[in-house]
């Protein structure tokens, strides 16, 4: 078996194991404490008998869906449905869409590296996920998660099943000034692309599990179209513009499997939790210095 591919797997489903236990047995700890959660094998069996490549890693998570299943709209340009992401992402992303590193300046470094390493402690540190807020547009879609899409000419409403964040996107008006967790989304279409431009954050981002980061000013362009590649799928090009973070413009790219059979949502439990006077620190997260987010 490929090293490589066996520690993508057991990453992966680490993740995932840990992510679904916060999500359905409260009170446990939050997600996104650890930056990509705590080590640990899966669940079912030792490492010799995981799938060997990425194809068969997708193949187990999203069984092919049985021929009854509903369909798409026909209109291209309509996103409504379930979906859910069908590739075995890598944290920490180190390289865009071109395979060209990411580039940081010195202080975007800097604090991808510190939320890595964690705190002097040994603490990991607290992020939007462990406070139990909407962890922004990269990281909720780069999850496995389903999200669904509501859609009219006017607002395009992503709603994600971690913890059920929405994502508002009014087609064809200027942005507002007010901050918010997922920022400002505005959107035009550009022939059968959805392009949504986003800006006003409210919080810095961490773009993955790792702390990839954007700052409060961070300036996202989501490009989300429908292709067919063995079955329906979104693609979304994201564009990260952060001159506090990096030093140039960069790009990533993830798509998305049409899954109806994703559509009913386990229950999510986090909110309560936050109220309680020594939450971060009863689950192990300290505060993050707040240099430059």
């Amino acid at each position: 078996m490929r090293i490589e591919s066996r520690r993508r797997w057991q990453g992966l489903l680490a993740a995932l194991v840990v992510t679904a236990a916060f999500a359905q047995v409260p009170p446990g700890p939050p997600p996104g404490g650890p930056p990509g959660g705590p080590p640990g094998g899966p669940p079912n069996g030792p490492a010799d008998q995981l799938p060997v490549s990425d194809e068969e890693v997708i193949r187990h998570l999203l069984p092919p869906l049985p021929a009854t299943a509903p369909k798409p709209s026909a209109d291209i340009r309509n996103f409504e449905g379930t979906w859910t992401h069908n590739q075995v992402t890598e944290t920490p992303i180190l390289r865009d869409m071109y395979n060209t590193p990411l580039p940081f300046t010195p202080l975007g470094r800097k604090i991808r590296d510190r939320r890595t390493a964690g705190s002097p402690e040994g603490a990991p540190y607290a992020n939007a996920s462990a406070e139990c807020r909407p962890i922004g547009q990269p990281w909720a879609m780069d999850l496995f998660y389903a999200f669904q899409i509501y859609q009219t000419p006017k607002v395009v409403t992503v709603v994600f099943a971690y913890g059920h964040a929405v994502w508002n996107i009014r087609i064809g008006q200027a942005h507002r000034t007010t901050r918010a967790y997922m920022g400002d989304s505005v959107g035009h279409w550009d022939g059968d692309t959805l392009v949504v431009d986003t800006i006003n954050y409210k919080q810095g981002l961490w773009i993955d599990s790792h702390g990839t980061p954007a700052s409060t000013d961070a300036h996202l362009v989501q490009r989300i179209r429908r292709i067919d590649h063995n079955g329906p799928m979104l693609e979304v090009v994201t564009t990260v513009d952060d001159p506090a973070m990096y030093t140039a413009k960069w790009s990533t790219v993830r798509t998305f499997a049409w899954r109806p059979d994703r559509a009913v949502f386990s229950e999510y439990d986090c909110e309560h939790q936050a109220g309680q006077p020594d939450f971060l620190q009863r689950y192990g997260v300290v505060p993050e210095p707040k240099d430059g987010l």
